[in-house]
């Protein structure tokens, strides 16, 4: 009954979290790099290493079986991520800067019964969030789109050595696309999907670990966002509002986690991540994405210290020599102004995430964690010239975004 008192509490309190939060823009193209804060001052570890219950439910359920449990095989964490975006965009008319913050809840709960563990997990892990609110020079462009997943794994230990996971889950998400021409000005419109993720979690030897994991995407129909030819002039009906599919993106991993000693810990990731197939990102060009992930723990007595390095290029690419129109969800759009949008609405610019992180036992049973993330700035080029009707004049469109993060959670076991 205890168990289940803790548990009721968690649920809760993560959900009065993910009621305050709003957006995020991420560091992999729009994903969080990691949701719990021990992996995320690690570089966003996971597929191979298990350490925590939001993470496994994240990157491979399989290794559920895997975490360190206490006297009754209970384990839960609970986090915030407060993210802080800093983006410029110029479209011909002068530097529109804005920044934004925001916070990302992330909950974890898993329970071992002999080979067969379950969890339970419910957190953030994708957005966007730009805010130019009347800044006619960029349109007037507001993007708000939020990810939340919600999550229910089961692990099973084949042999001593393997276990395989599976974790259905639901996605629910919100998008919202604001500008001044055509004058829009609605809020989110949201919608649920639903995935899968299933992963081998493997012991290779007493001090070497391996993982891999496979997710699907996750469609999600978010109607009457935008009018899209109202914005371009193209054919079609101007004054009806549009619907905008998105799919979070379908992912394949692979990891790798080795203890030279008992106290020292260092594992890499690597990870696809499609979105180049992905309805409503390839609508924008966005490429698929290699995300490699490198991080190590150091244990003192009570103290974790932990360090680490995330690196994906950018799945928007600098581009020349645009011209005519294309098609968004069957919308003729000009490329020009499909540029526009991923200078100003997405920017998912940056490419390495440095991370640096800490953790303290304050019991046997109980402990907190701290992790910072620190993206540099990067820049994007978009350019090409107008279709002939629209003045066949050149365009060159140029972005930039940093980011920074602040984690921090409370892990408890029994």
């Amino acid at each position: 009954m205890r168990v289940l008192q803790r548990a009721s509490y968690f649920v809760l309190t993560a959900i009065l979290a993910n009621s305050w939060s709003s957006n995020a823009m991420a560091a992999n193209g729009s994903q969080l790099i990691g949701v719990s804060p021990k992996n995320r001052a690690m570089g966003g570890l996971g597929v191979g290493t298990a350490t925590s219950p939001a993470e496994s439910l994240f990157k491979n359920p399989a290794g559920l079986s895997a975490l360190e449990f206490g006297k009754k095989e209970f384990s839960a964490e609970l986090g915030l991520t407060y993210v802080g975006l800093n983006t410029t965009a110029d479209v011909g008319f002068g530097p529109a800067s804005q920044s934004g913050k925001t916070l990302v809840p992330t909950l974890g709960v898993a329970y071992s019964a002999d080979r067969l563990t379950v969890g339970f997990g419910m957190f953030g892990y994708s957005g966007v969030a730009v805010d130019h609110t009347g800044v006619a020079i960029v349109n007037g462009i507001k993007t708000e789109y939020k990810v939340i997943r919600i999550a229910a794994a089961g692990a099973y230990q084949l042999t001593p050595t393997i276990s395989f996971g599976v974790e259905p889950f639901l996605t629910y998400s919100e998008l919202a696309l604001q500008t001044i021409t055509p004058a829009n000005s609605r809020a989110p419109h949201g919608g649920v999907g639903v995935g899968v993720q299933a992963g081998v979690f493997a012991k290779l030897a007493e001090d070497l670990t391996s993982g891999l994991s496979f997710t699907t995407g996750s469609t999600v129909n978010h109607k009457d966002i935008i009018d899209f030819e109202g914005i371009t002039g193209a054919t079609g009906t101007p004054g009806e509002l549009d619907s905008f599919k998105i799919t979070t993106p379908w992912e394949i991993g692979w990891g790798i986690n080795y203890k030279p000693m008992a106290s020292w810990e260092i594992g890499f990731d690597w990870r696809y991540v499609g979105y180049g197939s992905s309805q409503g990102y390839r609508d924008y060009d966005w490429k698929s994405v290699d995300v490699f992930a490198l991080g190590t723990a150091y244990q003192l007595d009570k103290v974790s210290l932990r360090a680490g390095f995330n690196y994906s290029s950018s799945p928007i690419d600098n581009t020349s020599g645009e011209s005519g129109f294309t098609s968004i969800q069957g919308h003729g759009v000009i490329k020009a102004v499909q540029s526009s949008f991923n200078i100003i609405a997405f920017p998912a610019f940056t490419q390495a995430n440095l991370t640096v992180g800490a953790g303290y036992d304050l019991s046997e049973d109980l402990g907190v964690d701290l992790a910072f993330l620190y993206a540099p700035r990067v820049s994007r080029t978009r350019a090409g010239t107008l279709p002939a009707a629209f003045g066949g004049t050149a365009y060159s469109y140029t972005g930039s975004a940093s980011q920074w993060a602040l984690s921090g959670g409370v892990r408890y076991r029994m």
